[in-house]
């Protein structure tokens, strides 16, 4: 606590040092009584303030880190599931974790990049595309040829650095990468299918073209139709190529231990959905429990629910409601879907050096079906001797394998693999891991983007969605999270930014 009231009150502190080495006493004396009394009072805040953090993710833990810092003793998590660690979700596997939610690093000047050199985690460096340039196409009884494959990665490799550049210009907010893509692409088939078997070599492209969005669906965790252009403008992870920093087989489980280990037991509350916030008396804030229970002793809330919880349960979440403004950012904001099945086998049925593996749905050349359209993409795990597939799901995919028992997926996925590698000698996965992010109330979806709708507002949605609620000038409703970092949203970085911040928003409002 002295550390902070140090840097708070450091200009009083020289000052008195200075007096007293001139011997101005009398101003010496006046001066230490009034740094005493901040001090004094800074304790008897921090003591008496009662912080609530809803939600128990990166944003949360943060937060109740960052208070218990500046030393505010009466903090509490509410979290709604039997865990900490929100969509950092890593699950104990053999000799490592397998990573259900986040898995990469965005950039190097941020402090989970610094964390998880500190933590000795870090493994190397992927490329971004190379989810799509650096694969083994699978197509059934055709093959892909490398003409076909040239031509095409020639003319997508460059087009997001290229709609980054549009993004720039104000008139394209309301342009889609989507709009763009599909302008391009028509051009680039014209000149494509001028000569040779037109129908033909249409669909071997248009085949890619699925596989180039669900690039964007898995990265931006969104359609290109409703992915606005902005997005490559404003998201910034301070990098200047497209790509991020891979972990070990121990991966975020060494990020989320440090930063628990602090956090008591007794400042935690498990399987406590909290399902109203009712402010009316700011120096008494209600909380209603998922149970019925309602605890009365708050002073002061951050909400780090995501943003998908936020777009059902926005209104009846708040006493009094939100108003228009927010709830419409909340609303015209997009939250998708992404999600990642662990396949376990025996032994791999892939080649060694395999980084990624697409399964194209062709007409003619594979059996196609709703399922052969959703799963595409497989990566090879590495720190589990590669007999672990993971099915990258975005876009319908996950909502549409929500309800399906393991073993029926079993079925569906190995009779996809022996369609698509023509040969039916492949086996049945032993075992499949996943979580559903679309259908856990709590989170309703992956991650944040700006859709072409919401740059229509008046007023960036992100920040109109991270301004605390006042009441006699000072939050009393703060809010955070991935979705309400302006530039790095979508992030493990920008949800330990948010909790950050409105921490520090705290503390400033009570003593500076």
């Amino acid at each position: 606590m002295q550390i902070n009231f140090l840097a708070c009150y450091s200009k009083y502190f020289f000052k008195m040092l200075n007096l007293i080495r001139y011997n101005h006493l009398k101003f010496s004396f006046f001066l230490l009584t009034f740094i005493t009394f901040i001090l004094l009072s800074l304790e008897k805040d921090n003591f008496e303030e009662s912080i609530a953090i809803i939600g128990g993710g990166i944003a949360g833990i943060t937060a109740y880190n960052t208070l218990k810092n500046y030393g505010y003793k009466n903090v509490k998590i509410f979290e709604g599931s039997n865990r900490l660690g929100g969509r950092v979700y890593p699950l104990k596997y053999k000799n490592g974790y397998l990573q259900l939610g986040a898995q990469f690093i965005n950039g190097q000047k941020n402090p989970i990049y610094k964390l998880a050199k500190k933590l000795n985690i870090l493994n190397g460096v992927e490329n971004d595309d190379d989810f799509i340039y650096m694969g083994e196409y699978k197509l059934g009884s055709c093959n892909l040829s490398n003409n076909i494959l040239e031509s095409f990665t020639k003319f997508s490799r460059n087009l997001e650095r290229y709609y980054e550049k549009l993004s720039r210009n104000s008139v394209m907010k309301e342009k889609s990468v989507g709009d763009m893509f599909y302008d391009d692409y028509k051009s680039f088939l014209f000149k494509e299918t001028k000569f040779g078997d037109k129908i033909k070599i249409k669909k071997y492209y248009d085949a890619l073209v699925k596989l180039y969005k669900s690039y964007y669906e898995i990265e931006w965790s969104s359609p290109i139709e409703k992915l606005s252009l902005i997005n490559l403008d404003l998201w910034d992870d301070k990098e200047n190529e497209l790509k991020s920093y891979t972990l070990n087989n121990i991966g975020y489980q060494a990020i989320l231990d440090y930063l628990l280990q602090n956090i008591t037991d007794s400042d935690i509350q498990l399987n406590s959905r909290i399902i109203n916030i009712n402010y009316s008396n700011y120096k008494k804030i209600l909380l209603t429990l998922n149970n019925g229970k309602i605890i009365t002793n708050y002073t002061k809330i951050i909400v780090t629910v995501p943003l998908g919880h936020l777009k059902k349960y926005g209104y009846s979440l708040f006493t009094p409601t939100l108003n228009k403004k927010r709830m419409k950012a909340i609303n015209l904001l997009g939250f998708g879907n992404m999600q990642k099945i662990f396949f376990y086998y025996d032994k791999p049925f892939w080649d060694e050096n395999t980084k990624w593996i697409h399964t194209l749905s062709i007409d003619g050349c594979t059996n196609t079906n709703i399922f052969s359209e959703i799963f595409q993409s497989f990566q090879p795990l590495e720190w589990m001797n590669k007999n672990i597939l993971v099915g990258w799901l975005s876009g319908k995919g996950p909502h549409l394998i929500k309800d399906i028992p393991d073993n029926i997926l079993s079925d569906i996925i190995t009779n996809h693999f022996r369609n698509t590698f023509n040969n039916s000698l492949i086996p049945k996965p032993i075992e499949i891991k996943q979580k559903s992010w679309v259908s856990d109330e709590l989170f309703l979806g992956s991650y944040t983007y700006y859709t072409p709708e919401s740059n229509l507002l008046n007023e960036d949605p992100i920040k109109t969605i991270s301004r605390p609620i006042f009441k006699n000038k000072k939050p009393i409703i703060m809010f955070a999270g991935e979705g309400t970092h302006p530039s790095i949203y979508q992030t493990v970085i920008g949800a330990y930014l948010s909790g950050q911040r409105e921490a520090k928003r705290i503390f400033r409002h009570n003593h500076v």
